[in-house]
């Protein structure tokens, strides 16, 4: 087995053509789901997309890609973690997402920072990422606390079209890194930032549109990321 990255506690490896039940179950969890759309509706709907999936994190060398996350202590599949270019510059590697998707039972242990932190460092490390974005639904606090421990700041609120015609509201988190940090010196910066970014303190100052605070102002937008 060949593992993109190892973390204290994780495992990250490419999704494969044997991860259908893996990305079935996971998209099945009501928790998990609760601020996403299922991406999958059965275990034969996974089989039938997983091809695709997999030829996207070929193309890639498998270094950007849907990336399947293994607990080191029970080698059990936890949920998924996301490195990609922008969709509307895929042969690009200086502009990149993260996202992270986590069983209900791992959720609240730290892992989705743990992670997103380890892509991070590798974006910028063996790509030399100039920007680091990732999105969510703005009542989703667990993923944004994720956000601002990893380094990001919140850009922007606005609303777009989902798969099925309706439209979400959705908050954008990213950071700019124009000088291009190494990932020796990635790891303790973003440590002292979080400690900044999730005080409470915070709140009253954020800008208008802040999930944690003041009325989103929408606006529209036809890039989905």
């Amino acid at each position: 087995m060949t593992w993109y990255l190892e973390t204290e506690r994780l495992k990250l490896r490419a999704i494969d053509s044997t991860d259908a039940r893996n990305l079935y179950e996971l998209s099945a969890g009501p928790r998990v789901m609760e601020f996403l759309s299922p991406e999958y509706d059965s275990l034969e709907e996974a089989e039938a997309i997983l091809p695709k999936v997999v030829a996207r994190n070929e193309r890639y060398g498998n270094q950007l890609a849907l990336f399947a996350a293994i607990e080191k202590g029970s080698e059990e599949f936890i949920g998924t973690f996301i490195l990609r270019p922008d969709r509307h510059a895929p042969d690009g590697t200086k502009n990149l997402e993260i996202g992270y998707r986590l069983k209900q039972r791992w959720r609240g242990k730290g892992l989705g920072t743990e992670g997103s932190l380890a892509l991070v460092e590798r974006a910028l490390a063996q790509f030399g990422a100039r920007r680091i974005y990732a999105n969510a639904m703005p009542g989703n606090r667990a993923s944004i606390r994720i956000m601002e421990k990893i380094g990001l700041g919140f850009e922007k609120a606005y609303t777009e079209t989902d798969d099925c015609g309706k439209t979400v509201e959705l908050v954008m988190y990213s950071r700019e890194y124009p000088s291009g940090p190494q990932s020796r010196a990635a790891r303790p910066l973003l440590k002292r930032e979080a400690l900044l970014l999730v005080s409470k303190q915070d709140c009253k100052a954020r800008p208008k549109g802040h999930p944690c605070g003041g009325a989103v102002s929408p606006e529209s937008h036809e890039v989905k990321v």
